[in-house]
């Protein structure tokens, strides 16, 4: 019973609904929809075609003297080959003065040799060879004519 009366006021409902569409009844309205269609949106922006990638910042200090990654140029390489080895020449007379402890000294003059090798690399991609060539560094004589080769030669244009 319980269902009959739930499918009866269903019925009534969708009853009702019906007479209201149906324009020859009595207080209906007249049977239409009206449709109103929405003002077309803009279309999306389009993006850029060749948008600009957002502008690298200069390495600064510590990425130039200790990564491996990059290149450097002449200048800064004759720089910073001179830079570290007055520093090295400093730090070996303060350890033989006792003014600085051998333990320090080790540690310093490991960072700069860390900083030449580094830049010493980048220097070397800089000129577009192989990194092979720099075990002509080990060979004596020969180890002076890279160096020389290292800091005049030019920059290799491109990729």
């Amino acid at each position: 019973m319980m269902c009959s009366k739930k499918l009866d006021q269903e019925i009534s409902e969708l009853h009702a609904l019906v007479i209201k569409l149906d324009p020859d009844a009595p207080g209906s309205t007249d049977g239409f929809i009206e449709v109103v269609e929405a003002a077309p949106s803009p279309p999306p922006p389009k993006p850029p075609t060749n948008p600009k990638p957002p502008p690298v910042p200069p390495p600064n200090f510590l990425q130039r003297s200790f990564s491996f990654v990059g290149t450097l140029s002449r200048e800064y390489f004759a720089k910073s080959t001179i830079a570290l080895l007055v520093f090295a020449g400093i730090v070996i007379l303060m350890v033989g003065e006792r003014t600085l402890d051998e333990g320090w000294g080790i540690l310093l003059l490991g960072l700069t040799a860390w900083s030449f090798v580094a830049t010493l690399i980048k220097r070397w991609r800089d000129t577009g060879n192989d990194l092979w060539w720099l075990l002509t560094l080990l060979i004596p004589y020969v180890n002076l004519v890279t160096s020389a080769f290292i800091l005049f030669a030019p920059t290799k244009k491109g990729p």
